[in-house]
């Protein structure tokens, strides 16, 4: 890779620093799949040159006090400690950047030549995450439904290369929204289709009955109420075939009307699976059953709710893969922003979770940023009463990846 600039050390454009006439070629730190967004090793030899040697030794000081001054507190832009690392893109321009911490500097030798003496260091530590470009690009993906599943194209994001990305979510129709679960999925192309599947009640009981609601486009989708308090159970009859060939967390969704005054339990299980059982959360209604494994084979999978208010609602299943996805668990009262920002800055919290006028501060999980390529799914999971009325905006931010600049 071809490092431009170290903290304050601009190369090519620092006389004192024995480099060619643009940059500093280094090793590069590999490409990782698995945690491409994890810290990243790194390392470069730096050669500075004086006339004499306590002026060598003196920048060697400079050197040192400039990574450490910059390790210990926010940089410039207001993002998180460390020393800013720019390095050329493909193009030859210096945009990509990561901030480098736990540095090490280590004297490897000091030489007299005849343009001086000459001090050269080894500069050792670890990126907080992959070189990302400098410029954020934004796109906004408009009218998401409750439990809508849609494709997304990142027009801003070059079909060769990968993007960080953060998002900011703002929701309509949120009264009485507590819970949101919005979900991620990497795309291989265009034309593939999402694993993220939802499925319909095939049966309840007497006390509850099942209606519909649309979610996004011509997809309609049913949840089950119950029409007196009590105990009810739901039935979902998966057939041989119904589901990709994958594995699963397995999610629903209860909502509840109002605090119960007693606890309200749940019990889920499947062919094959003994019971699950626990209580029903009013801030949580997003239920992590377990893991679903069992393609191609046929399945009844039963939720029974006991002690449940009248008016509480059980959600279709949520089929989301385990592995290529993102997901976002946001809780607050009347939910309507939700934001995941990378890279952390000091005017911005990395994970954020609110009412619209952020008067009732939330709890949001997830990651502050995600990697994907061109092309992703969105599944946007949230319930109230009037379902029909909630609506999602999403603006996606985008700081484009290019792994060979640093591989």
């Amino acid at each position: 890779m071809r490092v431009r600039q170290i903290g304050s050390i601009v190369f090519g454009n620092n006389a004192n620093v024995v480099v060619d006439t643009t940059a500093l070629d280094a090793v590069g730190g590999g490409f990782r799949v698995v945690d491409i967004d994890s810290p990243q090793p790194f390392s470069a030899e730096i050669a500075f040159i004086q006339p004499t040697r306590d002026l060598a030794l003196r920048a060697l000081d400079i050197l040192a006090r400039d990574v450490y001054i910059r390790s210990r507190r926010r940089t410039t832009p207001n993002q998180v400690g460390g020393a800013v690392v720019l390095i050329d893109d493909r193009d030859g321009n210096a945009t990509l950047q990561s901030l480098l911490t736990n540095a090490a500097i280590t004297l490897i030798a000091i030489e007299n030549s005849s343009r001086g003496v000459i001090a050269r260091v080894r500069l050792t530590g670890t990126l907080v995450g992959p070189f990302a470009s400098t410029t954020v690009a934004s796109q906004t993906f408009s009218s998401l439904r409750a439990y809508e599943v849609r494709g997304m194209t990142l027009a801003n994001v070059d079909s060769t290369k990968l993007a960080i990305c953060s998002f900011f979510a703002e929701i309509g129709g949120n009264a009485s929204l507590r819970n949101a679960f919005f979900i991620f999925e990497t795309q291989e192309s265009g034309t593939a289709s999402s694993r993220i599947y939802r499925k319909n009640p095939s049966s309840v009981s007497s006390n509850l009955v099942l209606e519909s609601f649309n979610a996004g486009g011509s997809t309609t989708l049913q949840r089950a109420r119950f029409t007196t308090a009590g105990n009810g159970s739901i039935t979902y009859t998966i057939g041989d075939n119904e589901l990709p060939r994958d594995t699963f967390n397995l999610f629903f969704e209860v909502y509840l009307p109002s605090v119960p005054s007693s606890d309200v339990f749940y019990t889920i299980n499947w062919t094959g699976q003994p019971p699950i059982t626990g209580v029903v959360d009013f801030s949580q209604s997003f239920i992590n059953a377990g893991i679903y494994s069992r393609p191609g084979v046929y399945a009844n999978v039963t939720i029974q709710i006991n002690n449940a208010p009248v008016n509480t609602y059980i959600s279709p299943l949520v089929f989301v893969p385990v592995d290529g996805v993102f997901t976002y668990n946001a809780k607050a009262n009347d939910l309507g922003i939700i934001s995941a920002l990378y890279p952390a800055t000091e005017s911005s919290l990395p994970l954020f979770a609110s009412d619209i006028s952020a008067a009732q501060i939330g709890e949001l999980r997830g990651l502050p940023g995600f990697v994907t390529g061109k092309f992703l799914t969105i599944f946007t999971g949230m319930m109230t009463p009037t379902i029909e009325n909630l609506n999602a905006t999403v603006a996606l931010f985008t700081r484009h990846i290019e792994p060979a600049s640093y591989m």
